[in-house]
Order: C-alpha cells, then structure tokens, then sequence
C-alpha cells in the first residue's frame, strides 16, 4: 500500500475509531503520538535526516492501523452486523494495487534512466531546474494523477453516490 493509501486508510479509521470509543482509548492514540516524536528523533540520530519525519510517519500510520483495524474488529465481534463493515470494503481494489505497484517500478525505473539520484546529489537544491528531474517528475505526476484516476473508477466515485444517496434518505 502506498502512502497516500496508508493515509486515507488511517485517517478512515480514526474516524470511525474516534466516534466509538473511551477516553482510556485516546490515551493509546495519544501514546502513538509519541511514538511517532521518539521514531523521528531515534531515525534523525541515525543519520536519515529529514527522510525521517517521512519514515516516522509511515510507522505511525501502520501502527495506528493496525491498531484501529483490531479495535474495529474486537467491536464488530461483539455488536456483529456483517452488512456494516467487511474486510472487502476496506481493501484497495486488485486494480488500484496494480496500477500503483507498476507506478512504482516506473517511477523507479525512470528515476535510475533519468539519474535523478547523481543529479540531485551533485546539484543539491538546484537539480529542481534540471531537465532530466523535471522529467522524471512529470513522469511520477503522470502516473500518480493514474492511480488517482483509477482509485475513483474502482471505488471513488461510488463514495459520492452513496453518500448522495443517505443525504436523500
């Protein structure tokens, strides 16, 4: 799963999680938190400057979602109405896993053709302007704006017509 994916998914399920729980349940949410602040500064001491924030961020927002999913699940078990909640409403499509697993290896693909790594380490802030950066980021701008395009084919567009539907109701 992607970044972004990994966001939308959290943030869903923080929602929900949020709607339904306890005090003494925000106080782990809480506890996360700092997880997240002790990760940046332990990864920042190893030398992954600011890539740290970012690698902080992903295992925060893995475990808050594992975390919110078990919650979810331990609350469906015990109050069960299978037509709510089920596993495949959650997922990502195969589709949408697809179009970004190939965004991937093409963006990788095009960052190694395009040098974008020698580039931005001889030039610095400066290899912005370069034409072969400018390039592979069209590159990613293009696929990612795919994924996008494909996440709303498979599954997004039906949010809108769902949630027109119990505005009406």
């Amino acid at each position: 799963m992607n970044r972004a994916g990994q966001c939308s998914l959290s943030n869903g399920l923080s929602v929900k999680f949020s709607a339904l729980t306890h005090d003494s349940t925000h106080r782990w949410m809480v506890a996360f938190s700092m997880i997240y602040i002790l990760a940046a500064i332990v990864l920042y001491h190893f030398g992954f400057g600011d890539s740290s924030l970012v690698f902080a961020n992903i295992f925060n927002l893995t475990v808050r979602i594992i975390y919110s999913f078990s919650f979810a699940t331990v609350f469906f078990k015990r109050f069960p109405q299978p037509h709510l909640l089920q596993l495949k409403d959650v997922l990502p499509s195969w589709s949408l896993c697809l179009a970004c697993s190939i965004s991937a290896l093409v963006i990788q693909a095009s960052a190694n053709h395009f040098y974008v790594s020698d580039i931005s380490r001889k030039l610095g802030k400066a290899a912005l302007l370069n034409s072969s950066v400018l390039l592979h980021l069209a590159v990613g701008t293009a696929l990612g704006v795919s994924c996008l395009l494909t996440w709303w084919i498979t599954s997004g567009s039906q949010l809108v017509t769902n949630y027109s539907h119990r505005k009406k109701d």
